[in-house]
């Protein structure tokens, strides 16, 4: 049997509860090391990539928010079930730097969605002159959120193509601070008229951890997923 790891936590509370389930029908639990948690299911097959494997990881992730920290893993970390303590602890020099440099903090996320604007007034019906903003604008106007925020770790990422282009930017930040972030970047986003600036959260830190490498799904369990 295999186990789908989620995210390793530290000090996850005792009255922390579960989802009935995760990526499968298989009850999700949290082993315990120490003050180190690793959540996980068992896996009787490999779980279909998709949105919906995103979701569900993140359904489960997002419990242990409630933890002094939390280290989300990729979606399809899978390992063998006599392996788990293995894995945790050839990676537990790592694991702990990063719940050292998230602990108490979560991330807010800022879309930055670029909306078709006039730059002059058109001559006649039919003949707007329509400009698109590039990502190196998209950027500056990030920089600018984390300016007026007082944010100092932060993450860009562009998206979309050449004509429609779209951003995101991801803050991590004290979990206490978040509605003060929020009300310190209202004025900027208000006055960006030519950009939607969309904030969500707060979520678990996916943009500040390492990318822990997945482990190959076994064959006997790929297969399963491609019936």
């Amino acid at each position: 049997m295999d186990h789908y790891l989620y995210a390793v936590a530290e000090r996850l509370p005792r009255s922390w509860r579960p989802p009935a389930a995760g990526v499968t029908t298989a009850a999700v639990e949290a082993r315990r090391v120490g003050d180190l948690s690793v959540i996980s299911s068992a896996l009787d097959q490999a779980p279909r990539e998709g949105p919906r494997l995103s979701s569900l990881h993140h359904e489960v992730v997002a419990t242990a928010m409630s933890a002094a920290a939390v280290v989300p893993l990729p979606c399809r970390t899978v390992v063998p079930s006599d392996e788990v303590d293995g894995w945790l602890a050839l990676h537990e020099p790592l694991l702990r730097a990063t719940l050292a440099y998230v602990r108490g903090r979560v991330e807010m996320n800022v879309r930055l969605l670029h909306l078709a604007w006039r730059h002059d007034r058109p001559r006649s019906p039919g003949h707007a002159s329509v400009r698109s903003m590039d990502a190196g604008e998209l950027r500056e106007l990030a920089e600018r959120l984390a300016e007026h925020a007082g944010a100092v770790e932060w993450r860009f990422r562009a998206e979309g193509s050449a004509r429609n282009v779209a951003a995101s930017a991801a803050f991590l930040l004290p979990r206490d601070e978040t509605g003060d972030f929020l009300a310190r970047i209202g004025p900027i986003a208000s006055r960006t008229p030519a950009v939607a600036v969309v904030p969500t959260g707060p979520w678990p830190p996916y943009s500040f951890v390492p990318a822990f490498r997945p482990a190959p799904v076994r064959e006997d369990l790929a297969r399963s997923a491609r019936v």
